[in-house]
């Protein structure tokens, strides 16, 4: 009954506390069987949860989610799974500002039970991932990249921890990409949804995501996707979106990407084997923009050092402060004696 939709909040305050006992006794169950037995029972009270958008209960019900999907190399239940086209639902429908709480259970799933998430026909979860990494992207606005950098984030540790499964994986390489360069390209040229709402831009500044940052993120993604398998990745290639992908990637600042993903995406282009002819013909640019982002790395290795050099000399000069006063107090301390 508590987990049915109601508008009694002692009710609702019932059910968490509920919620979370459920949490402690999966927690401290050292039997598997009995562990297996719980979440069978649960799994409907939770599917109902957020199938009926119950916000009140949500963070807490993600939790939980999050607990039982935490196998740590055990394949996760069947029934489990059940769950996850409900949470992307959720996340598309009503849930959207809990995607720090829906990730993690997300994220579960794929790691701890990959084969699954990779060889399922139907229902398709990868299908399910991208249909909802779309709908992110397109939220993303100059002033919201919130949403669509976390969602990247999923995507980049999907490609890296599926690497065994490309042949299932090779379908998705080129929509993905397909994604962030349309995301990047609506930043670009402004076409994004401006958002006036004065209560957005305080949301921006509390999550502290910004564009940069978002594009950072798309292109550590584009470069796992790369050098992960990237004979797969030249195989999705024709020549017009190869070079759609390189003058978004040769045209960012040096301040938007992260130098050494993309500096082993960029080598692995030029390692390829038997390349077709439109990759040769870009080589000479790749071998540049490899130099640029090595000096850029050795630029940056160096402003670091002396970053520290410099505390460390503040440091010792505080100490040798210190010092000299402990000196002044220990003189003064002998003329009072001798007084």
């Amino acid at each position: 009954r508590m987990f049915s939709l109601t508008d009694d909040d002692q009710a609702a305050l019932s059910c968490i506390g509920i919620i979370r006992a459920i949490q402690i006794l999966y927690e401290s169950s050292p039997n598997e069987m009995a562990s297996a037995e719980m979440v069978s029972s649960i799994i409907p009270r939770i599917s109902k949860t957020i199938n009926n958008s119950s916000i009140e209960y949500l963070d807490t019900t993600l939790d939980l989610i999050a607990i039982i999907t935490n196998q740590k190399g055990n394949e996760i239940f069947q029934r489990i799974w059940n769950l996850f086209p409900i949470l992307i639902s959720a996340f598309m429908s009503y849930a959207t500002d809990y995607i720090e709480d829906i990730l993690p259970c997300l994220e579960n799933f794929i790691t701890f039970s990959t084969h699954t998430f990779c060889t399922s026909g139907n229902p398709d979860y990868i299908a399910m991932l991208i249909q909802m990494s779309a709908y992110a992207f397109e939220l993303v606005t100059p002033v919201s990249c919130y949403t669509g950098y976390h969602v990247a984030e999923l995507l980049e540790h999907t490609f890296r921890i599926t690497k065994a499964y490309s042949s299932q994986m090779n379908k998705w390489r080129r929509p993905v990409i397909e994604l962030i360069i349309s995301s990047l390209q609506r930043l670009e040229n402004g076409n994004s949804n401006t958002v006036d709402n004065v209560s957005q831009l305080t949301t921006f500044t509390f999550n502290e995501i910004s564009v940069s940052d978002f594009k950072k993120q798309c292109f550590n993604t584009l470069s796992t996707i790369i050098y992960i398998d990237t004979q797969s990745f030249v195989n999705i290639l024709d020549e017009n979106f190869y070079f759609l992908i390189m003058k978004y990637w040769f045209g960012m600042g040096l301040n938007d990407v992260d130098y050494k993903p993309c500096v082993v995406a960029l080598i692995s282009i030029i390692s390829v084997q038997n390349p077709p002819d439109f990759l040769v013909r870009s080589f000479p640019h790749v071998f540049t923009n490899i130099i640029s982002l090595l000096d850029a790395i050795s630029i940056k290795k160096k402003a670091l050092m002396e970053k520290q050099l410099n505390q460390m000399n503040k440091l010792q000069g505080t100490e040798e402060d210190d010092d000299f006063l402990d000196e002044e107090e220990e003189e003064d301390e002998k003329e009072e004696e001798e007084e």
